[in-house]
């Protein structure tokens, strides 16, 4: 299962940023370009700055990222985050601070709602 979901979140993120040096606006879309190098920084990181506080008071789920497509009259969209407990999560637009349609603990556990 580890394997699975190692390979799951390698995938993710290579279809997601493709890691990248540099970043290219070609109008319309934002590229980004580079590689993995081993022993070396990551290409490209994105990293929440949230507290325990925030969380206790209720200001931040720990969301990330949000994934969305411009519909008219239908809001879609999947948020990605790590939960104060360290989980990652994809929500959507049914999902609440607790509940997720998707998660990956630390300790590599998985699960899917709905």
């Amino acid at each position: 299962m580890k394997r699975f979901v190692s390979l799951l979140l390698s995938v993710f993120t290579a279809i997601l940023f493709v890691a990248a040096p540099a970043l290219a606006d070609s109008g319309d879309a934002l590229r980004v370009i580079g590689k993995d190098t081993v022993n070396a920084s990551l290409p490209l990181r994105v990293i929440g700055s949230t507290t325990p506080e925030e969380f206790k008071d209720g200001t931040t789920w720990g969301r990330i990222i949000r994934l969305g497509q411009n519909d008219p009259g239908n809001t879609v969209f999947f948020d990605l985050g790590i939960d104060e407990n360290g989980t990652f999560f994809i929500n959507t637009p049914q999902d609440t601070e607790t509940s997720h349609s998707f998660t990956i603990t630390k300790d590599g556990e998985v699960s899917f709602s709905g």
